[in-house]
Parts: structure tokens; C-alpha cells; sequence
């Protein structure tokens, strides 16, 4: 009688395990399917700034005078740069920028690590970069 339900109880677990929450990630999300069906998509990781890592360049990284912005944004449209400080404040604004390659004079800014902000067409680009 024990052994019976015991195969009983071990029977109910594994169908239990099998219905179960499914998870499936990538790289940035994790996707969980819950036994009622209900569908959750949950951050992985720690990105403070959000954004798109891949959509902005900076050349050269450790620049002293002169920096180059590559973005992944449509020529022509009305885009926005933003250099923010490591202390949150915006040190340059460039607006209504309309190329994709920008060449941005930094010799007036103080040494240290500055984020990068391209805003287009609802899109945010975002990266880092350290000023010698």
C-alpha cells in the first residue's frame, strides 16, 4: 500500500513539474509561461541606462580633443545628441542633428566618464566614454 502511493505521489509531481512554468531567455529578457498561461517578460542583468548598447559608436574611446559619434539613425531626420556627466547632468545638447557621423569638439570638458545619448524617431542609443 505504501509503495501504491508513494508511484502515486511520485506520478503527481513529475506531471506537476512537466505542466509547470516553462522559461525561455536570450540575451536581454526572460520569458516566463506560467501554468494558467499567462506570459511574463522580466529584464535580465543590470542595465542602469537602458537603451540600445549597439546603436551608438564613440571614436576614439579616451579622446582629448575631438570625438567621433556614429549612430544608427535615418539621415535627415531630426535628431537629438545629449553628453551627460557620471553625476547625471547634461554637459552638451546637440539638437535637430541630421547625420548619422557627427565630429564633436570635447577639449572643454573635464576629465572623466561621460554617457552618450542619441534620441531619433522614438529610439534611445546609449553609450559610454571616458574623456583623458
Amino acid at each position: 500500500m505504501r509503495t501504491l502511493l508513494l508511484l502515486i505521489c511520485l506520478a503527481c509531481c513529475k506531471s506537476f513539474a512537466q505542466s509547470g512554468p516553462s522559461l525561455q531567455s536570450d540575451s536581454d529578457t526572460i520569458v516566463s509561461t506560467r501554468v494558467n498561461g499567462k506570459i511574463s517578460r522580466k529584464p535580465v542583468g543590470l542595465d542602469l541606462m537602458g537603451g540600445n548598447r549597439n546603436g551608438v559608436t564613440v571614436f576614439p574611446n579616451q579622446a582629448n580633443d575631438h570625438l567621433i559619434i556614429s549612430s544608427r539613425v535615418e539621415t535627415g531626420s531630426h535628431n537629438e545628441v545629449t553628453m551627460i556627466s557620471s553625476s547625471g547632468q547634461p554637459v552638451m545638447r546637440l539638437h535637430d542633428v541630421r547625420e548619422n557621423t557627427l565630429l564633436v569638439d570635447v577639449s572643454g570638458l573635464n576629465r572623466g566618464l561621460y554617457f552618450i545619448e542619441v534620441r531619433s524617431a522614438g529610439n534611445i542609443f546609449r553609450t559610454k566614454w571616458i574623456r583623458q
